[in-house]
């Protein structure tokens, strides 16, 4: 709790929720936080470079623990300031309707203005 950082004070790891899921029911009660999940999968999915924006330059460092309390690989992180483009569409919930509705080809259609 003295930590200077304070995304180090008291992490969430994971969510507890006990209401019943549409599609699982009460199969699953547990479920894992973004914080937790990101440095665990970047890394048993061999991710050696994480492009993260510096809105999250604080959490970085409960990203390094995550992954050395688990034993896991390190990931390499590099920050990038956010950009902000004018009259383009970046998040990917609103991409997807044009994958959905076929005006692209796909995904990796060079159009997108995506990596």
């Amino acid at each position: 709790m003295k930590a200077l950082n304070k995304c180090l004070r008291d992490p969430v790891m994971y969510r507890i929720n006990r209401t019943p899921h549409h599609r699982t029911g009460t199969k699953y009660l547990v479920y894992p936080t973004y914080d937790f999940c990101c440095p665990l999968v970047d890394s048993l999915e061999g991710v050696t470079h994480a492009l993260r924006s510096s809105e999250y330059q604080d959490r970085n460092v409960l990203y390094n623990n995550i992954l050395d309390m688990t034993g896991v690989r390190r990931v390499n992180i590099f920050e990038f300031s956010r950009l902000n483009l004018v009259n383009v569409v970046l998040s990917k919930r609103k991409l997807q309707w044009f994958v959905e509705s076929g005006r692209v080809e796909g995904w990796n259609d060079p159009r997108f203005p995506t990596l």
